[in-house]
């Protein structure tokens, strides 16, 4: 009986998804939040302070915050999570590989139930590869929105401390090469956030944003007017 093809390692290593690469498959998990550190540079003697220029590193705040973290660590869970769901089906996938190469050498099935197989096997790949991709999606959709959320709650803090500073000038340190350090404003602002809010709460994975709306029930017809009794 011949078999045209070695699935394990021809179908599922073309797909990508074989055990050893599976690291490289899986989507990989959002960042929660940028690093807190700024590029490294040259340490020289910082400048003189220019009055009423102030800086700040919305990314550090972002991931030094109470909040922040919080939505780092959420973040991460529902990234583990979706890992786990696509590992298990993962290995089952590979699994079926195995035996389908396994009929190569030793057939117990005749050539067209291997054929059927095998073509079952390329389906479920690509259903699999549909779902990773949707999978990561979500993950994106829901990082980006709770990472908004704590920008969102941010934007008043930036304006308070502008005023408190007297800044004629607010600049975002990642268009900053050099800043005399006591122009920075980042740590305040990640004080003060820290009291204005701990924690977004709870959230769940996003939907996929490219998922096609159900459509509308259509409305049920008008019950048709009540005849008048005859007099």
């Amino acid at each position: 009986m011949t078999r045209k093809l070695t699935v394990a390692a021809g179908v599922l290593a073309a797909f990508g998804f074989a055990a050893a690469a599976y690291a490289q498959t899986a989507p990989a998990r959002p960042a929660a939040a940028p690093a807190a550190a700024a590029p490294a540079r040259p340490t020289i003697p910082p400048g003189p302070m220019i009055a009423g220029v102030c800086a700040v590193y919305q990314q550090g705040v972002v991931a030094n915050s109470a909040v922040g973290k919080q939505v780092a660590n959420r973040l991460k869970q529902l990234g583990d999570a979706v890992n786990a769901e696509l590992r298990t089906e993962a290995n089952a996938i590979e699994a079926e590989g195995r035996a389908l190469d396994a009929q190569r050498t030793t057939p117990t099935i005749t050539q067209e139930q291997f054929e059927q197989r095998q073509l079952a096997l390329q389906q479920r790949l690509q259903a699999f590869d549909r779902k990773r991709q949707q999978r990561n999606r979500e993950l994106t959709a829901t990082e980006q929105k709770q990472i908004n959320r704590v920008l969102t709650e941010m934007q008043p803090i930036l304006a308070q401390v502008y005023a408190e500073k007297g800044c004629g000038l607010l600049l975002d340190r990642t268009s900053v090469l050099y800043l005399n350090p006591q122009m920075d404003v980042t740590d305040l602002v990640v004080t003060k956030l820290n009291a204005k809010i701990q924690t977004v709460g709870n959230f769940e994975r996003e939907p996929d944003p490219q998922a096609t709306p159900a459509a509308p029930r259509p409305a049920a017809p008008a019950a048709a007017p009540a005849t008048p009794p005859r007099r």
